[in-house]
Formats: C-alpha cells, structure tokens, sequence
C-alpha cells in the first residue's frame, strides 16, 4: 500500500501536543494492521518526527543507524512518542491535583485550619470506599509489585487515618503528588484513579 501522509493529518486534535500523541496513535494502527515495506515505515518514522519539530515540540530521537531497518527505527520512534504521552499524563495528573490543593486551600482558609478535616460518619464511609476504588484500580494497573505495594501502603494509612477525631489532611496531599507521578505507568487506569481521589478531596 501507498501511505498518504496527509490522510493521517486530518481532523487531528487543535492542541498540538494532543495532536502529536493521536498521530502516532494511527501511525502505530497502520503498523499493526497493515503489511509495510522499508520506505512505508520511513514515510511513517519522518512525518512523527518532522511534526514534532515543526511545533516546537522536544522529543529526544536519535537519528536512524546506517545498520538500522526502517521498521525497527519506526518503532523505537514510535516507542519515544509513547514516552512522550505518558509524560503529558504525569503532567496534567499533577496540575489537576495541584490545582484542587488549591482550591480547598481557598475555600478553607477562612473556615477551619488548614491540615485537619473534622469528618461525619458518612464522610468517613464515603472516603473508605473510594479508598478502596483506588486500592483495586492500582491493583488492576501494570506498575511494578514494588510500586503497588508502596501505594497499597499509603492507601492503608489513609484509612486509618480517616478513623481518628480530627483527620490531618497533609498525608492526603502527598499521596496525590505520588498518584500524579505514577499515573504514565499506570496508563489508561491513571484517570479513574486520579478521579476518585479528587472526589476524596473534596470531602476533606
């Protein structure tokens, strides 16, 4: 088959590093649905990297190795715009939660002091259970045993922390930052997870 580059430029989205990401998105479709020949890939590999520069945008690739294949360089470009993608994830993940500290910050500041949360009963419940959604969605995730444990950790003392008379907030703060950080490994399983726990900080 022919590759059109300009078929695969249409419709992307206004954003360009959202645009970036989907590009490489059929890129990589084309390559597992269709049988490609050396100059197909190259074609492929030169329009993801050419897009990237022409917006601005760094991604580091290294130039293709004269021992090199066209298909074995597509895929390792195509394996640094997925690096590329899981960054964006990290980065959105911890301005959203950056960003929600802040408004209870605001919205608090002037009603209670700041670091402790006086919770009622169904409060309580409430956060155990979306305690327990995040546990299960970390647990389903492809991070390393190291990393969930580390997390299941840290969601086990946010329980009981939620149990004392005068919950301190601090510890939920930092276990957003350490959501945020792993939600590129964590992939598609990042946004459930980074959701509930917004829906927890808006209870405390």
């Amino acid at each position: 088959m022919a590759i059109d580059p300009t078929s695969l430029l249409v419709d992307l989205p206004n954003d360009k590093e959202a645009a970036l990401c989907e590009l490489a998105h059929r890129a990589d479709a084309l390559h597992k649905q269709e049988s490609l020949d050396g100059v197909e890939y190259g074609t492929l590999a030169k329009l993801l990297e050419q897009f990237a520069t022409k917006n601005d945008l760094y991604i580091e690739i290294n130039p293709k190795e004269s021992h090199e294949s066209w298909r074995d360089h597509f895929l390792y470009v195509i394996h640094r715009m997925n690096a590329f993608e899981n960054d964006l994830k990290v980065k959105h993940a911890e301005k959203e939660m950056s960003d929600l500290i802040d408004d209870y910050k605001d919205a608090n500041s002037k009603t209670s002091p700041f670091g402790y949360a006086f919770l009622s009963a169904d409060e309580k419940e409430e956060i155990r259970t979306k305690l327990n959604e995040i546990r299960n969605v970390v647990d389903s995730s492809s991070l390393s045993i190291r990393k969930k444990n580390a997390l299941f950790n840290r969601i086990s003392r946010l329980a009981e922390e939620v149990d004392r008379d005068g919950t301190k907030t601090d510890s939920f703060f930092s276990f957003a930052i350490d959501l945020a950080m792993t939600a590129g490994e964590m992939a598609e399983k990042a946004k459930p997870a980074v959701d509930e726990f917004k829906e927890i900080l808006k209870i405390i």
